[in-house]
């Protein structure tokens, strides 16, 4: 229980720092602090893709996994509900009317693909142990990740910040944001799929 405790928290936070700020540089901080304060509970994955990854590598079972998800869905869930009650704001996940289905969906996956990977890396023997070198580094990687896909996808990069959001979006106003939830699920978990074969071959526990 403790694991899903810590996941739904961590992705609350996460959430209400979007829908105070969108500022990447923020939310990348914010993201390494969470991540430092939870990694040592449930491996601070607080994204579905992330947990898949560690299922696909057996470090998490079915179950967990299950549990995982619906932890972070009910802290985005809490997270966009205390922005809407606070602000009268709905936070919503839609990519920029700009780009095309395909160039989103190749960000997601693309974006995805190296969250994960360095997710991957920190669980390498020399890597595992400095938690806070760990925070540190995804941290950058979620600044990069964001500045990069934001103009063309939106960067989520989360199913469970899709699905939680739209929930919100829905009620609140009728919004459209689960319109998108193909994209925001079916890349990120593709990306997160990939990356674990193609660390499992380019990179050894020792490296």
């Amino acid at each position: 229980m403790r694991k899903y405790v810590a996941e739904a928290t961590g992705a609350f936070f996460i959430v209400v720092s979007l829908g105070i700020s969108t500022d990447a540089i923020g939310i990348g901080f914010t993201f390494a602090a969470l991540y430092m304060i939870f990694s040592g509970t449930s491996g601070g994955h607080f994204n579905p893709a992330v947990s898949l990854a560690f299922l696909i590598k057996r470090d998490i079972t079915p179950k967990q996994f299950g549990g995982y998800f619906l932890s972070q869905t009910v802290g985005v869930f809490l997270g966009a509900a205390l922005i809407l009650y606070l602000s009268g704001f709905v936070v919503y996940a839609e990519p920029p009317s700009s780009t095309n289905l395909y160039q989103q969906s190749i960000i997601e996956f693309l974006m995805t693909f190296v969250l994960v990977m360095v997710y991957l890396k920190t669980k390498t023997t020399r890597m595992e142990q400095n938690r806070i070198l760990n925070a540190v580094i995804l941290g950058i990687t979620m600044i990069g990740i964001i500045l990069i896909g934001r103009e063309m996808s939106g960067a989520i990069y989360n199913p469970a910040l899709s699905l939680g959001i739209s929930i919100v979006d829905y009620m609140a106003v009728k919004g459209i944001s689960f319109y998108y939830l193909p994209l925001y699920s079916l890349a990120p978990f593709a990306g997160a799929t990939s990356a674990v074969y193609v660390n499992s071959y380019l990179i050894t526990a020792n490296d």
